[in-house]
């Protein structure tokens, strides 16, 4: 089977486990959206939809990273600790919209869980990025100025 077949059953299944156990799921008791009034309908509910789908994708996405990516990180970093962190953040930056949407569709507007879920997964977000970069710089820079990528590692463990 090929890596690019491997990782759409892996895309598609943790899309499915997302829909599956998210709060409108079979499986989402645990996390039952608040009662709307009124309910959203027509393109309301059709938008609603497709970002949930977009976001059950992105999470099956950040699972196909974390069982397939290692090689393309070692590839795109400088040193093993950056591949790591390129690797998770960019895990983290697809999928956690997924659990951020249901949590939202859980506690509505109380104030206390809107704080928490604000700081936690949007600033959550603007350090993986920063993180993310952090990873891929070093790369980066090392072969604009022509350096080999074996060149770049050398210097990162040197230096």
């Amino acid at each position: 089977m090929t890596k690019t077949i491997t990782a759409a059953i892996i895309i598609v299944g943790g899309a499915v486990a997302a829909m599956v156990v998210g709060p409108n799921g079979p499986l989402g008791g645990f996390w039952r959206p608040i009662e709307l009034d009124p309910e959203p309908a027509g393109a309301q509910l059709a938008g609603l939809i497709g970002a949930g789908v977009v976001e059950a994708i992105g999470f099956g996405a950040a699972i196909a990273v974390l069982v397939l990516g290692r090689p393309v990180f070692a590839r795109l970093t400088t040193t093993p600790g950056r591949a790591l962190a390129a690797q998770v953040t960019s895990a983290w930056l697809l999928g956690s919209w997924w659990p951020h949407t249901a949590l939202h569709m859980h506690h509505g507007t109380d104030p206390a869980a809107l704080v928490a879920l604000e700081v936690g997964f949007h600033a959550g977000s603007i350090v993986a990025f920063a993180i993310l970069l952090w990873a891929l710089i070093p790369r980066a820079t090392s072969t604009q100025r022509g350096a080999s990528p074996a060149d770049a590692r050398n210097s990162q463990l040197s230096g």
